[in-house]
């Protein structure tokens, strides 16, 4: 049986002072187990609304519904420094733990060596593996990332895709990823027995894709490697590592 999560229905939104509707008559059902990616443009509304979501933001009109405690809800903004209040790695790691901090998480995300470190003398993508590692040391059931991949290098975008989807799988958690990264998408997408739905936003309408590269180029919205692979014929996304194998 599907166990819903959370329910938007005819969700629309915009910003005070604007006439400009971001969000017009969004529905949405998230549901347990699942690994949900928003697509879009720059500018389609995909951070509006991971923060709706999120309860930053509050719609003006339409409902949305969680069955799960806001405790378990757990949101990592674009800007990292919005929810790491420290002023040391560890120290933001520790709030969110009883327990001595796992190893291998701080090795995946190579945070071994930055416990000690000020996270305002972090780099973006550092800051970004920081504030995931609490996040997921939460548990939360509900996990919401906005452009998670900004200020990461390629291995890292690899490393969190894995977590991201390993997650899902071994917790039955849903995750929610607004992403514009294309060539991330692979890597999230591989883990066997996953899960994935995928949405694209467009002038504030979301609507449930395929997520094939036939699908991507057909929106207009690729990278060069999409459209190689949709030129090629293949039906899902690969990383090239698995396509070189092939």
């Amino acid at each position: 049986m599907v166990e819903v999560v959370a329910e938007v229905r005819d969700l629309w939104f915009r910003y005070p002072l604007s006439e400009k509707w971001v969000l017009r008559g969004v529905d949405l059902v998230l549901t347990r187990s699942s690994l949900n990616i928003i697509l879009g443009p720059c500018g389609s509304g995909k951070s509006t609304l991971i923060k709706v979501l999120a309860g930053v933001l509050s719609p003006v009109r339409g409902t949305v519904r969680f069955w799960i405690p806001r405790s378990q809800i757990q949101y990592l903004p674009q800007n990292p420094l919005l929810i790491l209040t420290s002023r040391r790695v560890g120290e933001v790691l520790r709030q969110c733990t009883q327990e001595r901090l796992p190893t291998h998480l701080l090795e995946l995300l190579k945070l071994q060596n930055l416990t000690e470190r000020p996270v305002l003398h972090l780099s973006l993508g550092q800051r970004k593996c920081v504030a995931l590692a609490r996040l997921l040391l939460t548990r939360p059931q509900l996990l919401l990332l906005d452009e998670p991949t900004l200020g990461l290098d390629p291995e890292l975008r690899s490393t969190v895709a894995q977590l991201l989807s390993q997650y899902v799988v071994d917790t039955g958690a849903c995750v929610v990823v607004a992403t514009h990264d294309l060539d991330w998408l692979p890597y999230l997408t591989a883990t066997p027995g996953l899960e994935v739905r995928a949405y694209y936003l467009r002038t504030g309408t979301l609507q449930e894709i395929e997520l094939t590269p036939q699908t991507l180029v057909h929106l207009g919205h690729y990278t060069e490697y999409v459209r190689y692979l949709a030129e090629q014929g293949l039906r899902k996304l690969v990383p090239p590592e698995e396509l070189v194998r092939c």
